[in-house]
C-alpha cells in the first residue's frame, strides 16, 4: 500500500486519515502546505464517518492525474469521492457554509424563544428561506472570487450546508439562541410581526 501524507489535522484531515488507514495505507498528518494545492469539501459529519456511514465528498485540485490517484486512495465501501477542478469554489463553500449555517440556525433559535404556534407549527418556512438565501449569496461570492457557481449546487455547497444545518455544531451555537432570546424579550420580533398585520 501507499504512504499517504495529509496536510492539516483538522476535521477533514482526520476524516481522510481514517479512511486511508482503513484501506491499509500508512498515514502521516502534517501541518505544512502542498506544492499542488488540493481541497476536500462536501457533507461529512465526523461521527457518521467514524461509524462508517456512507459519505460522499468532492476533492478539488488542478492536476487531474493527482486528483484521480487521491480519489483511488480514499475510496472505501463507505467513503466515496469525486473530483473537481474548481479549487476556489470548493474552498469558498467549505469556509462560508459554517457562517451560513449559523444564519439558518437562527430559525431554530427563534423557535426556542417564541415557542410553537398554537397549532403546533414550527419555523421550517423561515429556515428554508434562510437556506435559499444562503445559497444565493454563496453563489455570488464563489463567482466573484473566480470559482464555478456549479460547486454551490453540488456536494461542497448545498450538500455541506444542508448537513451542517441538520447536524453540525454551527447550527446550534448558543450565541444565536441568546441573541434571539434577548430580541424576543425586548419584543422586537413581536413588534415586527404585528407591524405587518
Amino acid at each position: 500500500m501507499a504512504k499517504v501524507v495529509i496536510l492539516g489535522a483538522g476535521a477533514m484531515g482526520s476524516a481522510m486519515a481514517m479512511v486511508t488507514g482503513d484501506r491499509g495505507h500508512r498515514v502521516a498528518l502534517v501541518g505544512t502546505h502542498l506544492d499542488e494545492a488540493m481541497a476536500v469539501g462536501g457533507p461529512c459529519i465526523a461521527g457518521e464517518l467514524a461509524a462508517k456511514r456512507d459519505t460522499r465528498v468532492v476533492v478539488a485540485g488542478d492536476d487531474e492525474g493527482i486528483l484521480n490517484r487521491v480519489v483511488d486512495l480514499l475510496e472505501t465501501p463507505y467513503y466515496h469521492a469525486s473530483t473537481s477542478k474548481d479549487l476556489v469554489g470548493i474552498e469558498v463553500c467549505a469556509a462560508f457554509k459554517n457562517l451560513y449555517a449559523i444564519g439558518v440556525g437562527a430559525a431554530s433559535g427563534r423557535l426556542e424563544c417564541v415557542g410553537r404556534a398554537e397549532n403546533g407549527a414550527l419555523m421550517h418556512n423561515l429556515a428554508a428561506a434562510l437556506f435559499s438565501q444562503a445559497l444565493a449569496e454563496l453563489s455570488i461570492l464563489v463567482n466573484s472570487l473566480g470559482g464555478d457557481r456549479a460547486s454551490v449546487a453540488g456536494l461542497a455547497g448545498t450538500g455541506d450546508l444542508y448537513v451542517t444545518c441538520q447536524a453540525g455544531r454551527n447550527c446550534r451555537i448558543d450565541f444565536v439562541r441568546r441573541v434571539l432570546e434577548r430580541m424576543t424579550s425586548n419584543n422586537r420580533w413581536h413588534d415586527h410581526e404585528h407591524a405587518e398585520d
